[in-house]
């Protein structure tokens, strides 16, 4: 089967030669590479140019500067593969990834895998996963509930190898900052009869701290795309088995929406929004956070300010 790998790439001129030499060298030789340049200011669209000469399996897509999530859009939309996966530009994949995770696609008749992966920040490497090597095998309603609670695997696209017929017609939202990849991936695994997580480390996640600035307006965006996308969940997943778990997560991001917007009319709705949840099961955190909100919302602004400054982020899968 023939793997198209989507990669986006914005000015990253000194990451793409080491992310697709990794693709290069794969174990699994039936690979497909559509680099596609959103716009790039730099030399990256001249280093993709030189790449596609140098390897027949390379295609090159050039577009005006449009966002991750209409690059990979494009990248589909050019794509041949029979399946379909995305790296980003300033990653790395282990020579045996897509070999492993398409091996145990054929064999169990998936229609995603996915496996763990590597957070390296200034040369210290972090497994996210126990790296066993163990598969394990989902149906639609368990994948779910996994990528919803977040226990086990995670929303990323580039940890998973799709089979084109699950990504037919679907494609990332290009109105959303942040959290694209959970709305796709919601669809995607709502459509999946049968998935498989492999508890093996091969996506190298690379950290650069050069791209992390954050200010309060992008804060306020990326709290309105998160609520967004919850709110798509909320109203979309509908069965039984998951509704504690939507409930609860949609109310996180509530809290989450309420204590990062600034405009005050938004502030009233979401508290408003809130107050229609009291009465419900809600988890011990989510329930205090609400009884917080509606009764002593300039507490829960302290508490937060504090719990901001001094939390230190979790980023392994539970």
């Amino acid at each position: 089967m023939k793997l198209s790998v989507i990669i986006p790439i914005y000015n990253n001129e000194q990451y793409i030669g080491a992310c697709v030499e990794s693709i290069i060298n794969q174990t699994y030789r039936d690979i497909e590479i559509v680099l596609v340049d959103d716009g790039s200011t730099d030399n990256s669209g001249a280093i993709c140019e030189s790449l596609a000469k140098q390897h027949s399996n390379i295609v090159v897509i050039r577009q005006k500067n449009s966002g991750v999530s209409a690059a990979r859009n494009a990248g589909i939309k050019k794509s041949t593969g029979d399946l379909i996966t995305f790296v980003d530009s300033d990653d790395t994949v282990d020579a045996d990834m897509y070999e492993v995770l398409i091996n145990a696609l054929e064999k169990n008749n998936l229609d995603i895998v996915h496996c763990s992966y590597k957070r390296i920040e200034n040369d210290k490497v972090s497994l996210v996963g126990n790296n066993t090597g163990e598969i394990m095998i989902f149906d639609r309603v368990e994948a779910l509930e996994c990528l919803l609670s977040g226990r086990i695997f995670n929303g990323s696209p580039w940890n998973k190898v799709y089979t084109r017929e699950i990504l037919k017609d679907i494609y990332f939202d290009e109105e959303l900052r942040i959290n694209e990849d959970i709305k796709l991936n919601v669809i995607a695994f709502d459509r999946a009869k049968k998935t498989g997580y492999i508890d093996s480390c091969k996506y190298n996640y690379i950290i650069r701290f050069e791209s992390s600035a954050t200010n309060t307006t992008v804060s306020e965006v990326k709290a309105r795309d998160c609520i967004k996308v919850n709110k798509f969940i909320y109203d979309t997943v509908n069965d039984v088995q998951l509704r504690d778990i939507v409930v609860n997560r949609y109310v996180n991001m509530l809290c989450y929406y309420y204590r990062n917007i600034t405009d005050k009319s938004e502030k009233k709705a979401a508290k408003n929004t809130l107050k229609s949840f009291a009465g419900q099961k809600l988890n011990r955190n989510n329930k205090l956070s609400v009884i917080l909100i509606l009764y002593f919302s300039p507490i829960y602004r302290i508490i937060y300010k504090i719990y901001d400054k001094c939390r230190t982020p979790n980023w392994d899968v539970k």
